[in-house]
């Protein structure tokens, strides 16, 4: 049988010897010893295989290949490496820095390798602009004093305690979830950019002791922490801690608890926040508290806890499930699927990849991507929100810029890389391509022209048809109510009657001056045959005396308009609720419910304020409140499926009858977030709920005669505005998000 020659480059020695300042440590993985090695001036490390370790060893400057080769097949009589393979493991261990060798001429080379890393490292810096890392310094012994002295904290029973306060922090939420929901601010407060400042230091002070509670953890479990420094996370500063010592940590649960030690300490300060904020009044204390909770909450859940991210979720996974470097595998199982099926090249996923897992993995990289889109997304619309009231829009655009470069071109770049090395191509199996090219074009046509349907969503309540809402036109204390919800009235019949003191009072200085002028004019008259000077301030005592006539007939009509009629003839409807508001001592009383319960005898009402609707009992209908982004799309006569929150299991169908043509002011109280609704609203100096963007009302009418209705019913309206091709609907959603023009 013919055997494949020898050459001579196989029997040549080696040149190569195995570090002596490695720190080795072994441990079991996935049932099989593998060994750790930890390179203490790079701060590197690298998990070898037993038989990767015992070529490590056999580096000794001395042996050959072909003798390398010979004492493996000896230790390991099962293991059938070829010559190739080997003089890869070398090069491979050679680039990883844990071999030096003994020829002349290295230092240029290294000199060359570390340049290249630097400016890799430069690269992924510039395209990280929401991650920003300095180097840091040497925390062990600040670390080591601060475990000393907390200790106590990894206790078994402090960590019951601290679990047993998360649980019973999150118990009493959900308990009275409404509650909490009515003492959290509005969106645009909470968001803007009075509030900015204390979130940013709330994120700060939280991210401090999330990498604290990973170095001490750290340190509890053995290992070393040689870093810590300052980061810019989305602009904030904060620390950052280095715990890959946690490799040499033989136990994955240990491993594990490191990676969850951030988040543990984070719930644990999101639990303490949260009992401050209910004991507490509203006031700094209490907003950064929210503030805590807050960002703990969200960067718990959206980030650190989610292992498609690489944070503290994802080493999680990849120790638990003895994967290291799960994010780069899972990367090289999906490029193997696509060139295999895509590009007709043999599979060429690690070996270390079961065949049955290579499709999982494979999903896992697609989830990842897409979720980093999303999450890339959102922090680029949180910028622009933050930049754009201060004309700083630009730098929100650049780093739109930045981070599609970094996400979109730099892959499609070292996607054509690989095609220009010489032979990729003519391995490629054309028929596939051609196929994978035909399939990517029809994809592209499908979302630039084949349209889908199409529909818009909006919030809706219940009203009366064509019903009149009855407003304060000026402002005071409700005396009298003529009349309550469920009475007919005619047109003129009185609804509610004012009084305003500071009105009376003004009513009377004007009428006591009005007196005063009357009789100078008077007195002047007499005496302008006898004074000069008496005939030439006639005139300004006389248009003095008529613009007071004027102030006076204005106060009166203003008085006269606190009577509340009835605009038009119908049944009375109630508004929609107000919550009740707590009053500080000698505060004017504050309403609630609504305006004509009798407990709101007495009580300010100011302007704007909803009196009650006058309609049609037996006639309905829905009031959508639009987007302006969406608006356009709709027009009358547009089918509509109505759904209502009260009445569950039941859809209208219906058309919209009417689009307002100018964007609403007001919009329904029941239909705020703050009611418990889904509108994004404002109060405004009156107490109108506003709407937080540009929106326009559309009427929807509702069949006849339904008895299960009720004024001020609220849920979603889905209106059907005809069918549009996907890549426009996304290109539109955003340049409306980014407001690119």
């Amino acid at each position: 049988m013919a055997t494949s020659p020898i050459t001579a480059a196989q029997h040549t020695p080696v040149r190569l010897r195995m570090r002596m300042d490695l720190q080795v440590s072994q441990q079991t993985h996935q049932g099989q010893r593998q060994w750790i090695l930890k390179d203490s001036l790079a701060r590197k490390y690298f998990r070898l295989s037993a038989q990767q370790f015992a070529v490590l060893e056999l580096l000794d400057g001395k042996r050959s290949l072909v003798q390398i080769k010979e004492s493996l097949r000896q230790k390991f009589p099962q293991l059938a490496a070829t010559h190739s393979q080997l003089q890869s493991l070398v090069m491979q261990l050679h680039r990883s820095g844990v071999v030096y060798s003994e020829s002349l001429g290295q230092g240029e080379q290294l000199l060359q390798r570390h340049r290249k890393q630097k400016r890799q490292q430069w690269i992924s810096r510039l395209f990280s602009v929401f991650a920003i890392r300095f180097p840091g310094v040497d925390p062990d012994w600040f670390l080591g004093k601060i475990y000393r002295s907390i200790r106590c904290v990894f206790h078994p029973i402090s960590i019951a305690i601290s679990v047993a306060m998360m649980i019973a922090a999150v118990s009493m939420i959900l308990i009275d979830l409404d509650y909490f929901l009515g003492r959290l601010p509005a969106f645009q407060e909470f968001f803007g950019a009075g509030n900015l400042v204390w979130m940013m230091l709330a994120l700060a002070f939280a991210k401090v002791v999330h990498e604290l509670g990973h170095g001490l953890t750290c340190k509890h479990f053995g290992a070393e922490c040689h870093e810590i420094g300052l980061m810019f996370l989305v602009f904030t500063p904060c620390l950052y801690c280095d715990t890959s010592d946690s490799w040499m940590v033989a136990s994955k649960w240990r491993r594990a608890a490191i990676g969850a030690a951030g988040m543990y300490f984070e719930l644990t300060l999101a639990a303490l926040c949260s009992f401050i904020w209910v004991a507490t009044t509203p006031g700094l204390l209490n907003f950064l508290c929210l503030n805590t909770i807050f960002i703990c909450s969200v960067s718990t859940l959206v980030f650190n806890g989610n292992p498609l991210l690489r944070y503290d979720g994802y080493y999680i996974l990849s120790d638990l499930m003895e994967v290291p470097n799960l994010a780069r595998k899972a990367q090289s199982a999906l490029l193997g699927f696509l060139k295999f099926h895509c590009l007709g090249l043999p599979w060429s996923t690690e070996s270390t990849i079961p065949s049955k897992l290579r499709t999982l993995f494979a999903g896992y990289a697609v989830a990842s991507f897409f979720y980093r889109i999303f999450v890339l997304v959102l922090i680029l619309w949180f910028a622009s929100k933050i930049f754009e009231p201060y004309g700083l829009k630009p730098i929100g655009d650049v780093l739109i810029t930045i981070s599609l470069v970094g996400i979109l071109i730099i892959p499609l770049v070292k996607a054509g890389k690989y095609f220009l090395i010489p032979g990729k191509l003519s391995q490629v199996n054309s028929k596939r391509l051609i196929g994978t090219c035909i399939a990517i074009a029809m994809l592209l046509s499908f979302l630039a022209f084949v349209p889908v349907p199409h529909h818009v969503y909006a919030v809706v309540s219940i009203e009366p048809r064509g019903a009149v809402r009855v407003y304060v036109d000026v402002e005071g204390n409700l005396a009298q109510q003529y009349v309550e919800p469920g009475a007919k009235v005619k047109v003129g019949d009185p609804l509610a009657r004012l009084v305003n003191p500071t009105l009376d009072f003004e009513a009377e200085k004007i009428g006591g001056q009005l007196q005063q002028l009357e009789t100078k004019l008077t007195n002047l008259r007499r005496q302008q045959s006898a004074d000069p000077s008496a005939a030439t301030a006639i005139p300004y005592t006389q248009t003095s005396l008529e613009a007071m006539q004027v102030r006076l007939t204005q106060v009166r009509d203003r008085h006269s308009r606190l009577l509340l009629t009835a605009p038009t003839a119908g049944t009375i409807f109630s508004p929609p609720r107000t919550p009740e508001a707590t009053t500080t001592s000698g505060q004017l009383g504050v309403w609630s419910g609504t305006p004509l319960q009798s407990q709101n005898i007495g009580c300010y009402l100011p302007a704007s304020t909803c009196i009650c609707l006058i309609g049609d009992p037996s006639e309905f209908e829905a009031v959508a409140v639009i987007d302006q982004t969406a608006a356009n799309y709709v027009s009358e006569a547009d089918p509509v499926e109505i759904v209502l929150d009260e009445i569950l299991g039941r859809r209208w169908e219906s058309v919209v009858a009417e689009i307002a043509a100018v964007d609403t002011k007001v919009t329904p109280r029941e239909l705020s977030i703050k009611s418990g609704g889904d509108l994004d609203t404002t109060t405004d100096a009156t107490g109108a709920e506003r709407p937080s963007a540009a929106s326009y009302q559309a009427r929807i009418a509702i069949p006849d005669g339904d008895q299960q209705l009720i004024q001020g019913f609220r849920g979603q309206a889905k209106i059907y505005v005809g069918s549009r091709p996907l890549g426009t609907r996304l290109l539109r959603f955003l340049r409306q998000t980014f407001r690119f023009h």
